[in-house]
């Protein structure tokens, strides 16, 4: 077997990656990075196989690099003559991210998927001042990719792929987050891949059972909450799968109030915040000037309203 999966946390920029080989019948073994730009090919590093140690380390850096991530260990026989065996790895990321929100005051419920929250406003009862916030969670390892428009039937979430001729990481996060049914994306070679889920099934509480894939400590933290005494308006909220924040008061403008959340892992010797957005919120039934739209169309050539 030649190709081989790793599975690594997304928050990691660089892992140490050991080969050995047998001295008697080896002279180098190389190490190829993965790919840091689209079309890119990653530096190659030689190491001269000594009698008194067969192996070879070396650091596989991972920061910012386009996926599929695949690093190479190519060994060289003692021949120069003969082909090099190569051995390839693909290191996918694992990240937790927020799937579903839920909102509750007294009789009132409202169960909202993350991937349709950037740019939306959620419209609670004009006459609600406490809060009860659910964030519930889920890990995603990014796998074989379906087509873009494909929606599994056996999958809530999912790898999709959309093809692109120059991607970017720019053009990869405008095309997500004008999908609803997109959570996440990541920049390809030769296109973005994306990690993406059923929205209105996730809204109808079919929300999968997640166990944690890593040992992580994740803690929730919402800002923007009434200031008092014992409070800077800021709440936090530790879990697993769900992050539940009680008795929140939004501190409301007139009619709207901004709650900024944020996702804080500490995995390893790492910390950092995986996730942030700011969920925006209004009093009563929104007005008609909230939502404009334009259409356009194109006949014979000329745009027309």
């Amino acid at each position: 077997q030649h190709k081989y999966q790793v599975t690594v946390d997304a928050s990691f920029r660089q892992v140490a990656m050991l080969a050995t080989a047998d001295a008697t019948s080896t002279r180098r073994i190389a190490f190829e990075q993965p790919s840091s730009a689209p079309g890119a090919k990653g530096y190659v590093s030689n190491h001269t196989v000594e009698k008194t140690f067969s192996g070879a380390v070396e650091e596989i850096h991972l920061s910012k690099h386009v996926v599929p991530r695949i690093a190479t260990v190519a060994v060289q026989g003692l021949r120069s003559s003969m082909d090099l065996t190569q051995y390839k790895i693909r290191l996918s990321p694992l990240v937790t991210l927020p799937v579903l929100l839920t909102l509750k005051a007294g009789d009132f419920t409202k169960s909202v998927s993350w991937s349709t929250l950037p740019g939306s406003i959620l419209s609670v009862p004009a006459g609600s001042k406490e809060f009860e916030l659910k964030v519930f969670l889920a890990d995603f390892e990014v796998g074989i990719p379906e087509a873009w428009t494909s929606t599994p039937s056996d999958a809530t979430f999912w790898t999709g792929f959309q093809p692109s001729e120059h991607p970017t990481d720019s053009h990869c996060a405008e095309a997500c987050r004008h999908n609803p049914r997109c959570f996440s994306q990541y920049l390809g070679h030769h296109g973005c891949f994306y990690i993406l889920g059923k929205h209105r099934s996730l809204e109808e509480g079919h929300v999968p059972t997640v166990h944690s894939k890593g040992d992580r400590n994740l803690t929730g933290r919402l800002a923007g909450c009434q200031l008092h005494e014992d409070s800077d308006g800021t709440l936090l909220a530790e879990g697993g799968e769900t992050l539940t924040f009680q008795s929140v008061f939004p501190d409301w403008g007139s009619a709207s109030a901004e709650l900024n959340f944020a996702l804080h892992m500490a995995v390893g010797e790492q910390s950092h915040d995986s996730a942030s957005i700011v969920i925006q919120l209004q009093k009563g039934p929104p007005s008609l000037t909230d939502a404009l739209g334009v259409l356009l169309g194109r006949v014979n050539g000329e745009d027309i309203v």
